[in-house]
């Protein structure tokens, strides 16, 4: 969940804050919130100043950033509505995007469905989003520039493993694994991990056990060349010996 949380925020990020390409734009005080199925606690709403490019508010295609991993296709005008539909694919997952803003120059309500998987778990939720011109000029490749430093940053806490326990290294594994992981460079440590502490480890063995059987997961025991069956089958074997013992 919490790996999901952060992709969406960096799409939310992308969305409103990067234009397509450097020039002058219009601040804007821009309100959004999400809603996902599934999610124990509600959301609260997020107000923020964004500098968009002028005519952004009407067009979902200027605000794709060029580092952004989503499309918006099929995008419609018929008077003040804007109906488009896109899609984002990260890791191989394509989350399907459809969207209707409407807009008169100074404002714009927009409502925007996102349904697919997010790193193997099913996601369906709603951003729904208003926002109004408040004026003054702005560089929108400076902020676009912001934006990313914040997404960067998002990126940089959820990579940090310098408290993991063995069961953090489990539950995370998908951070760390793929063709593109979120966090590079820490496959390593995780398989070593794997290796030298799960067997030993009950609670990440039957965490790892669980994960490993979960559908649209890369498989971190195949990423590391961990034997699955010989692990149990040495656990197995340590619990009957341990059971022997005290009888």
């Amino acid at each position: 969940m919490k790996k999901i949380l952060l992709s969406i925020g960096m799409l939310t990020v992308i969305m409103f804050s990067s234009p397509l390409l450097a020039a002058t734009g219009e601040w804007w005080e821009v309100t959004g919130k999400m809603e996902m199925e599934g999610m124990p606690f509600a959301m609260p709403a997020q107000t923020s100043k964004v500098c968009m490019p002028k005519g952004g508010e009407s067009d979902p295609r200027y605000t794709q950033g060029k580092d952004s991993n989503c499309t918006m296709t099929d995008v419609k005008h018929s008077g003040n509505t804007v109906k488009f539909k896109g899609s984002c694919v990260n890791q191989g997952e394509t989350m399907n995007v459809v969207g209707e803003t409407s807009h008169d120059g100074n404002s714009f309500k927009s409502n925007m469905k996102m349904t697919g998987k997010s790193h193997g778990e099913p996601v369906n939720m709603t951003v729904v989003s208003s926002g109004k011109r408040i004026g003054g000029s702005c560089d929108t490749e400076e902020m676009g520039k912001k934006a990313k430093a914040q997404v960067d940053a998002g990126i940089a806490a959820a990579c940090d493993t310098s408290k993991y326990k063995t069961y953090n290294w489990v539950a995370s594994a998908s951070l760390f694994i793929g063709d593109k992981p979120s966090c590079p460079g820490k496959k390593e440590t995780l398989c070593k991990v794997l290796r030298s502490e799960v067997p030993n480890d009950p609670q990440a063995f039957q965490a790892l056990e669980s994960r490993e059987q979960t559908q649209g997961q890369p498989s971190a025991a195949k990423a590391c060349n961990l034997n699955m069956e010989s692990i149990k089958k040495s656990r197995s074997e340590e619990h009957t010996s341990e059971l022997q013992s005290r009888g």
